[in-house]
This record gives C-alpha cells, structure tokens and sequence, in this order.
C-alpha cells in the first residue's frame, strides 16, 4: 500500500458528508 491511511490527500465519505482524509478520526478495530 501507498502511505499510511492517516496521511492522504483527497476525502472520505463520513456522516453524511466528504470530508478530507486528515480531518476524518475514524479508528477501524
């Protein structure tokens, strides 16, 4: 994999709304 999944450019679809990568706190157990 390319970098570490904390540290990417681009966004994420969180709660309803795309946030970008770095702002996204989501901790997958």
């Amino acid at each position: 994999m390319a970098g570490a999944y904390d540290d990417r450019e681009g966004r994420i679809w969180m709660d309803g709304a795309l946030v970008p990568w770095r702002d996204a706190n989501v901790h997958i157990l």
